[in-house]
């Protein structure tokens, strides 16, 4: 065998190896779960006048929704577990809680069921992500809560893939974070309390959509929180004082 011959061998040996290769890649694309918008269940919110504002009336099973607030402790926690406690109903919730701040007999009141409840209590952020983002790929959890803060753009697109491989929901709560912040949710939501003249045992929060795929415009509502029963209603008619903003 000459030198030409032995280069045309080692060619074709090559070009075997990488249709072979290829050949194996287009069967791991074709058995990998593949995410279809149109197909996806929907999880309602657990407000039904919030719902009512949302593209799917509610959240799209595979996907993450954003509570922004500005600070700890305005309400974007209480609503958040509402969601929780509607996707409990396929399967339990795990709470990434790297602030240590989440009160288990608190979410109780809410109506959450503690029963099904996992919290994990990370001391290190990068196991704060971690944990949330092996936790959304879990096929057998109904959702997923997780108070990340400064999400980098790259590990936002990695909490998505995850959720949609897992095709639970994902409740990202991010306190003091940039409401116009790139980021992968499917939906971005802020909430900000509201104080109100003569609202006693409730808080009055003001909820504004800031972004839904497949809605363009921006739309808020006003929403009573009774602390002593968790019900969730429209504002009534009371004077506002000041929004906090």
């Amino acid at each position: 065998m000459n030198l030409r011959e032995t280069k045309f061998v080692r060619h074709n040996s090559n070009t075997s190896a990488v249709q072979e290769l290829a050949s194996k890649i287009r069967q791991l694309e074709r058995t990998r779960h593949r995410f279809v918008r149109s197909e996806q269940d929907v999880v309602s919110t657990g407000i039904p006048s919030l719902d009512s504002l949302l593209p799917h009336h509610g959240m799209l099973r595979g996907t993450i929704t954003e509570w922004i607030s500005l600070e700890v402790g305005c309400g974007a926690m209480t609503l958040a577990v509402l969601a929780a406690r509607e996707a409990q109903k396929t399967g339990p919730v795990v709470i990434i809680d790297p602030l240590h701040c989440f009160h288990v007999p608190a979410s109780d009141g809410l109506g959450l069921n503690v029963g099904s409840v996992t919290v994990i209590r990370p001391k290190k952020r990068l196991d704060a992500f971690w944990a949330t983002e092996e936790a959304l790929r879990c096929s057998s959890v109904g959702a997923v809560l997780s108070s990340l803060r400064d999400v980098s753009t790259r590990e936002y697109r990695r909490l998505q893939l995850a959720a949609e491989t897992g095709n639970n929901i994902g409740l990202l709560v991010r306190s003091g974070a940039r409401s116009k912040q790139a980021s992968w949710a499917d939906m971005q939501l802020q909430v900000t309390p509201v104080t109100v003249a003569r609202l006693a045992h409730s808080r009055r929060l003001l909820i504004k959509v800031l972004h839904t795929k497949g809605c363009y415009c921006e739309s808020t509502v006003v929403l009573d929180v009774c602390d002593e029963t968790a019900a969730v209603c429209l504002a009534s008619e009371l004077p506002i004082a000041t929004a906090l903003s």
